[in-house]
C-alpha cells in the first residue's frame, strides 16, 4: 500500500509540475485569450499522467476508477445534496470574500459576454472541467486513500482538490466541496455520481452569475470587481445582520446535506458511520505529498489578492 501511495503522489506531483508549466507557458502566449481551448487544454493535462499510470498498470481505466453507471436514484440524491451543498458554497463564499478577493469575477464576465448557453456549453457541459477533476482527486487519490481510511482519504483528497485552484477564495468553498463529492462517490462506489454533481455545480454558477449580472448589471463586470465585498457591507450597514443571516442559513443546509448524504448511503445499503471509519490504517503522508503541499501552499499564498 505504501508503494501504491507513493506513486499516486508521484503522478500527483507531475500532473501538478505539468499543469504549472502549461499555465506559465500560455501567460506568455495569446492562448490565454482564447478561454475555452485554454481551459481544455488545462483540463487535458490534469488527466493525461493519471490515465497514462493506470495503462502502465495494466488495468481497465472504468474498473480501477469506478467509472460506472451509478443508477437513477443514487443520481437523483446525488442532485439533492448538491442543491442542499450549493447554498452552504455561497455562504463559505461570501465570507471569504470579506477577506480576500475573488478572482472569478475577473473571468466569469468575459464568458459570460459569449451568451448563457455557450457558457453552460464551456463551463458545465462540456466535460472535460468535471471529468478530469474528479479523476485525478475522486478517482485516483480518494481511490488509493480509501483503503487506508475513509474519512482520511475525504479529507485529503479534498484540500488536494482545493489546493490545485491556487488561492485562498476558492479554496474555502472547493474543500468543503471536495469532501462532499468523496462522501457520495463513496455512499454510491460510483464516480459517475461526482461527475454529475460537478457538472451541476459549473451549471449553477454560470446560470446564476448570468442571471444576476441581466437582473443587476451594476453588480457585473468592471463595477463589481471594483468595490471589495467587505466594503459594500459596511457602507450598507449590513455587515452583522447580513453575516448572521448568512450564516445561520449555510448551518441549516449544512444538516441537510449530511442528512440527505446519510440517505445516500442508507439506500446502497452502507452505514454511514461503519464505512465513514473504515480502512486498514496507515499513513497517507509521504515525501511526494508534502512537496506538492509545501508548493501548493506557497502559490496559494502568493496568489491570494487580501483585502
Amino acid at each position: 500500500m505504501r508503494r501504491q501511495l507513493s506513486q499516486v503522489h508521484l503522478v500527483l506531483v507531475i500532473t501538478f509540475g505539468l499543469y504549472m508549466a502549461y499555465t506559465n507557458l500560455a501567460a506568455a502566449t495569446p492562448l490565454r485569450d482564447y478561454i475555452m481551448i485554454y481551459m481544455c487544454l488545462g483540463e487535458l493535462i490534469l488527466v493525461l499522467p493519471t490515465l497514462i499510470y493506470i495503462l502502465l498498470k495494466k488495468q481497465k481505466v472504468s474498473d480501477y476508477l469506478r467509472i460506472i453507471p451509478a443508477g437513477t436514484d443514487n443520481l437523483k440524491l446525488s442532485a439533492v445534496v448538491l442543491l442542499c451543498a450549493y447554498p452552504v458554497v455561497v455562504v463559505i463564499n461570501m465570507i471569504s470574500m470579506i477577506f480576500v478577493e475573488n478572482p472569478v469575477e475577473g473571468v466569469m464576465p468575459q464568458v459570460l459576454e459569449w451568451g448563457l448557453l455557450p457558457a453552460l456549453f464551456a463551463m458545465a457541459f462540456l466535460p472535460l472541467p468535471a471529468v478530469a477533476e474528479e479523476i485525478l482527486c475522486r478517482g485516483l487519490l480518494y481511490g488509493s486513500y480509501r483503503e487506508c481510511s475513509v474519512w482520511r482519504g475525504a479529507l485529503v483528497s479534498a484540500l488536494v482538490f482545493a489546493l490545485m485552484h491556487l488561492n485562498l477564495n476558492q479554496f474555502s468553498y472547493t474543500l468543503f466541496l471536495g469532501i462532499i463529492f468523496a462522501l457520495v462517490r463513496e455512499a454510491t462506489g460510483s464516480l459517475t455520481a461526482s461527475m454529475f454533481m460537478h457538472f451541476l455545480m459549473n451549471g449553477f454558477n454560470v446560470a446564476l452569475n448570468y442571471f444576476v449580472s441581466i437582473r443587476f448589471p451594476e453588480m457585473a463586470g468592471e463595477q463589481q470587481e471594483a468595490v471589495p465585498y467587505a466594503q459594500y457591507l459596511t457602507e450598507s450597514g449590513q455587515t452583522t445582520s447580513a453575516l448572521t443571516g448568512a450564516i445561520l442559513l449555510g448551518l441549516l443546509f449544512l444538516v441537510l446535506t449530511f442528512v440527505v448524504i446519510y440517505r445516500t448511503f442508507h439506500l446502497n445499503e452502507k452505514s454511514f458511520k461503519a464505512v465513514l471509519f473504515s480502512g486498514k490504517g496507515g499513513r497517507l503522508a509521504d515525501v511526494w505529498l508534502l512537496l506538492f503541499l509545501a508548493f501548493a501552499i506557497w502559490l496559494t499564498a502568493r496568489n491570494t489578492i487580501f483585502l
